[in-house]
């Protein structure tokens, strides 16, 4: 009978227990920190990683031996996503059909070569960045004889290395520079793109001479500009300050950039390269170099960073040369550009720069205000009525104003941006004479009023003591 009840009472509280774990109807089931992380480790599954015999170990564990030990098999087997690229310059950044490198204007490799350099060995003492700003210039010159003449490439892709090339570059001994140019031009793709080395050939394109920057401009095929344009923001500022300098000519520099436009634009480092390099060039090169980009220009200013280089194109360029581009390649799509985040301000900056051309003007109150369903969807978008506000902004005359207020005040009807629009026509609508025609002046001049002032502050601590 008591093993019975106490049956009965086990089954009653196991009851009891499952109920409450159930969730309630409706309820969110529960959430924790901890679990969800347990959960999230538990199904992710780490890639399996490469045999011990067919990676080399160290030099510094104790083992020594060539990368080219490895077994064969376990070169066979293909690695992951990032897996074996010990520096930028091991990724390929780009692909070119190629057959021969030609210099700048000739045919390029495909890809960065994906090589390791060995290690190189620099003295701490002579490394050390403060006491290189403080050595002499015969001191920094013994200095790279003995550490960096013979292995320059090597050494420059190390970051003590790097420190002490950029300091004996600046010293612009023609011993260091010859010496770093010969050197280096032929291995000029690996440290071009090269996290340490990048630094050193920028130092060196600010210190050498005009035959120097010939022999480095020779031994940048088009392949090594390209990754230069967009491996980081520290490899395209060489090529900035080529153009900065402006020592040689650059012109098979342009016709690469210029060649290769399009992809340059679509590119987050290579839209910033092609920017800086198209502010620096003259008419005919900048001419050139929007060449590939003129018949896609509108679709360019929808991009996420080929439109800053649509606007960049429209800043740099005369106002003449900038309207014939608008009229000529955004004539139809001028609704579809209002109402996107990125071509709306390519908008802005046409009126900015060119608005006041005529033709521009017009192109623009033809397929925005003088469409009745343009309008109505354009100022109700949420890019688009900025485009509206810049555009009242440059109209200046006054029937052609009034024209405009009259068209867009129906189309405001119910508009969350009307506010916005009428404050800048109100800003813009011209000022009515006061009545009588007279312009109303303060009935005391400046002088008096700035007499009257201490005077007054006279009077009023007599009263605060008055009044104590």
């Amino acid at each position: 009978m008591s093993s019975s009840a106490g049956l009965r009472d086990l089954g009653r509280n196991q009851t009891t227990a499952q109920r409450a774990m159930v969730a309630r109807k409706g309820a969110a089931p529960p959430l924790h920190r901890n679990a969800g992380r347990s959960a999230a480790a538990a199904t992710f599954v780490r890639p399996p990683r490469a045999s011990p015999a067919a990676v080399p170990a160290p030099a510094s564990c104790g083992t020594a031996g060539p990368l080219e030990q490895a077994s064969p098999a376990a070169a066979a087997v293909p690695c992951a996503r990032g897996a074996g690229l010990p520096t930028v310059s091991a990724v390929p950044v780009l692909s070119l059909d190629c057959e021969a490198e030609r210099g700048c204007a000739g045919v390029a490799p495909a890809t960065v070569a994906a090589t390791v350099a060995p290690a190189v060995h620099v003295a701490a003492p002579v490394c050390g960045t403060r006491r290189l700003s403080a050595m002499p210039a015969a001191a920094l010159v013994e200095a790279f004889r003995a550490t960096c003449e013979g292995h320059v490439a090597d050494v420059a892709c190390t970051p003590q290395g790097k420190a002490l090339l950029q300091a004996a570059l600046r010293t612009q001994r023609p011993e260091v520079l010859d010496s770093v140019v010969t050197e280096l031009c032929p291995r000029l793709r690996d440290v071009a793109v090269d996290v340490h080395g990048c630094h050193v050939l920028r130092t060196l394109v600010e210190a050498c001479t005009a035959e120097q920057t010939e022999a480095l401009i020779g031994a940048m095929h088009a392949s090594v500009v390209l990754n230069m344009c967009t491996a980081s923001q520290y490899t395209r500022r060489t090529l900035q300050s080529l153009f900065e300098r402006r020592e040689v000519d650059l012109s098979a520099l342009v016709h690469v950039l210029a060649d290769n436009a399009g992809y340059l634009a679509a590119t987050q480092q290579g839209c910033i390269s092609l920017m800086r390099v198209f502010e620096l060039c003259d008419a005919a090169q900048k001419a050139e170099l929007v060449r590939e980009l003129l018949p896609k220009l509108a679709a360019l200013s929808m991009d996420a960073f080929a439109n800053y280089m649509v606007q960049c194109a429209i800043e740099h360029s005369d106002r003449t040369t900038a309207a014939q581009y608008v009229v000529a390649h955004f004539t139809g799509n001028i609704l579809q550009m209002s109402c996107n985040k990125h071509s709306s301000n390519v908008l802005e900056v046409v009126l900015r720069c060119c608005g006041e051309v005529p033709a521009v003007r017009r192109l623009f109150l033809d397929e925005l205000v003088f469409n009745p369903a343009a309008l109505k969807e354009v100022v109700g978008d949420l890019y688009g009525n900025f485009v509206v506000q810049a555009l009242i902004g440059v109209v200046t005359n006054p029937m052609e104003f009034k024209r405009v207020e009259d068209r867009l005040r129906p189309a405001l009807v119910g508009c969350q941006f009307a506010a916005k629009i009428e404050g800048k026509i109100k800003a813009k609508r011209p000022v009515p004479p006061h009545a009588g025609g007279a312009v109303h002046h303060h009935p005391y001049p400046q002088s008096h009023q700035q007499q009257e002032e201490p005077r007054t502050v006279l009077c009023r601590a007599y009263q605060d003591a008055e009044l104590r």
